[in-house]
C-alpha cells in the first residue's frame, strides 16, 4: 500500500493544494473515485468556477448540495460531488444565527455584507469552510476531499477561520458590539474613531451611505459574532485534527515546485502539515527493450527520443529533490506519470487514479 492509499483509507478530510494549471482539480476528482472503489462514500468539494470538476466526471453542472455520481464500475463505496456556492452558505448561515427575520434581511440587504460575502480574500473563504465544517458535522460520509483554489488563495482559504476569529475578537470591533447600542450610537462612535479626511475618502469610494450602511451591519453583527466565532473555532479545530490531511499538488516545472515549497512553508507556519506533495506531469524512464527487432534507422530515432526522455526525467528529479531540500528532507513526494489522454469521463479518470496510487 503507498502513501496515497493509506490517506485514503484513514482520513477523514483531505485538503488538496496549489497552483494552477497542475491537474489539482483532476487529482481530487480521481482520488474520490478510487475511495469510493476502496469502499468509502466520499464527496469531493470545489470551488472552482471553471467548473473542472464536473468535467471531469463527465457530468452536467454541479451546485451548492451534493450530487451522487452514477458508477460505471461495481464498487462498494459511493462518490457525491459539489461545487461550493460560498454566498448562498453565507446567506444559510445568517437565516440561521440572525436574531429576527428582520436582522437577516437587514444583513442579506447591506451593500457592506454583499461586497463582503461575494469578495474573494474574505466572505468566500469563510462561507467555503463553514461549508466544509456543515458537512463534515453532518456525518453524511466517510470521506471529505476540498479542492481549494489556486495556491495565491488557498492560504487566504485555509487560514480563513482564524483570521475571523481575530477580527470578531478585536478590541475596536468589541467595543462597537457593545449591546443596546444602536445604529445611530455606532455611526457617531464610528465617525468620533476615525477622521474627517477618512470619512470623506470612503464615501467618495463608496457612497454617500457608506457610514449608515457599516453602522447598520455592525449593529446587526451584535446577534452573531459569537457565532462565527463558534464556527470558526470548530472549523481550525476539524483542519488541525489528524484526520485531516494536506495535499499539495504540483508538477516538475521549476516554477511550480517553487510555489509549492512556499505554500508548504506557510502551511507549517500556520502549524498545518503537508503530508505528501504529488508531483503530476512527470517523465517516465523507459527502459530500451527489443529494440533489436527494429529497422536501424528507425532503432537509432527511437533510441535518441529515449535518451532524451532519460535525461528530462533525470533532470526532473534533480528539480523535485532539490525544492524539497528546501523545505524538509522528511517531506514525502509521490511522482505520477504524464497522462496522454484526455480525462473527460469517469473511465478515463479511474485510469488516471490507477496511476496516482500506482496499480
Amino acid at each position: 500500500m503507498n502513501i496515497l492509499q493509506d490517506i485514503l483509507k484513514t482520513k477523514n478530510v483531505i485538503v488538496c493544494c496549489g497552483c494552477g494549471g497542475v491537474g489539482k482539480t483532476t487529482t481530487s476528482a480521481a482520488l474520490g473515485l478510487k475511495a469510493a472503489e476502496m469502499g468509502r462514500k466520499t464527496l469531493v468539494m470545489t470551488i472552482d468556477p471553471a467548473k473542472r470538476l464536473a468535467d471531469s466526471l463527465g457530468i452536467g453542472e454541479l451546485t451548492n448540495e451534493p450530487k451522487k455520481i452514477s458508477l460505471t464500475k461495481n464498487f462498494s463505496g459511493e462518490m457525491w460531488a459539489m461545487m461550493l456556492d460560498v454566498k448562498q452558505t453565507m446567506d444559510a448561515f445568517i437565516s440561521e444565527h440572525a436574531s429576527s427575520k428582520e436582522s437577516v434581511q437587514s444583513i442579506l440587504n447591506n451593500p457592506i455584507y454583499q461586497q463582503f460575502s461575494n469578495s474573494l480574500g474574505g466572505g468566500q473563504e469563510y462561507g467555503g469552510m463553514g461549508r466544509l465544517y456543515q458537512i463534515h458535522s453532518s456525518q453524511k460520509y466517510d470521506l471529505l476531499i476540498l479542492d481549494t483554489p489556486p495556491s495565491h488563495h488557498a492560504i487566504d482559504f485555509i487560514m480563513a477561520p482564524i483570521n475571523f476569529k481575530n477580527f470578531f475578537s478585536a478590541p475596536i470591533l468589541q467595543f462597537f458590539l457593545q449591546k443596546d447600542q444602536d445604529a445611530t450610537n455606532i455611526s457617531t462612535n464610528l465617525i468620533n474613531a476615525g477622521s474627517d479626511f477618512a470619512m470623506k475618502v470612503f464615501e467618495k469610494l463608496t457612497g454617500s451611505h457608506f457610514y449608515k450602511d457599516l453602522s447598520e451591519f455592525i449593529k446587526n453583527l451584535q446577534g452573531l459574532y459569537k457565532s462565527f466565532i463558534i464556527q470558526a473555532e470548530a472549523v481550525s479545530s476539524l483542519l488541525a485534527n489528524e484526520k485531516t490531511a494536506f495535499l499539495t499538488i504540483t508538477s516538475p516545472e521549476k516554477q511550480q515546485l517553487v510555489e509549492s515549497y512556499q505554500l508548504e512553508k506557510q502551511l507549517n507556519n500556520f502549524g498545518f502539515r503537508l503530508h505528501l506533495l504529488v508531483v503530476n506531469k512527470c517523465n517516465e524512464t523507459v527502459v530500451e527493450e527489443n529494440l533489436d527487432m527494429l529497422p536501424e534507422n528507425l532503432r537509432g530515432n527511437i533510441t535518441e527520443l529515449l535518451q532524451k526522455q532519460r535525461k528530462q526525467a533525470e533532470h526532473e528529479d534533480f528539480l523535485i529533490k532539490e525544492s524539497i531540500e528546501l523545505v524538509s528532507t522528511k517531506l514525502l513526494y509521490q511522482k505520477v506519470p504524464l497522462f496522454h489522454k484526455d480525462i473527460h469521463d469517469l473511465n478515463s479518470l479511474w485510469e488516471y487514479g490507477n496511476c496516482l496510487i500506482k496499480i
